[in-house]
């Protein structure tokens, strides 16, 4: 119990750090613009698929493990 408590008073419980997390990916972010209109590294973009009219939402912070570098993707 005494390491329960000093791990959520450090704020290191899994728990707390996922919730702020979520709170930081719900948040709302300013769309790059650019004048030479092309893309740079950092920019944030909205890619819409008009085909099926959604767009690509990815979490950059949830890497799928025992993969060199993969994320999970959904259209929306």
């Amino acid at each position: 119990m005494k390491d329960y408590l000093k791990t959520r008073e450090t704020g290191d419980l899994k728990s707390l750090s996922k919730q702020q997390q979520i709170s930081r990916a719900l948040q709302k972010a300013p769309i790059s613009y650019s004048e030479d209109k092309f893309l740079h590294f950092g920019d944030k973009i909205i890619l819409k698929n008009k085909k099926m009219d959604a767009v690509l939402c990815c979490d950059i912070l949830d890497k799928i493990s025992g993969l060199d570098e993969a994320y999970a993707c959904t259209a929306a």
